[in-house]
């Protein structure tokens, strides 16, 4: 059985703004999650009485404290996964390269 190799898979680079959006948006949704949950199973007032007593914060100022620290911690999460523009501009690997190169590891097994 012959396997065809797949054309190359070369396209431009990336828009800043699409290439931060794919890290934006689902951390966004994760932190909005990760806030309902956490206001179900902690109440920001306690929260405050227990470590820093001496702060005047409402329930508000805590769920809004809460979720940007939500934010801030699932888009750190996701940045090392965000797409690239292309292999020479990310230093990652193509579907189609790594194919490709298992291709060529094949024939020079032959």
């Amino acid at each position: 059985m012959k396997i065809r190799a797949l054309p190359p898979f070369d396209h431009p680079v990336r828009p800043l703004s699409q290439r931060l959006g794919a890290i934006v948006w689902p951390s966004f949704f994760s932190a909005g999650v990760a806030t309902v949950v956490f206001g179900a199973l902690v109440d920001p007032i306690e929260l405050r009485d227990i470590t820093f007593p001496e702060l005047e914060i409402s329930r508000g100022i805590g769920y809004t404290v809460a979720f940007f620290m939500f934010w801030l911690a699932t888009a750190g999460a996701s940045a090392p996964c965000a797409p690239g523009g292309n292999d020479r501009a990310t230093g990652g690997a193509s579907a189609a390269g790594m194919l490709a190169a298992r291709e060529s590891a094949a024939r020079r097994a032959k």
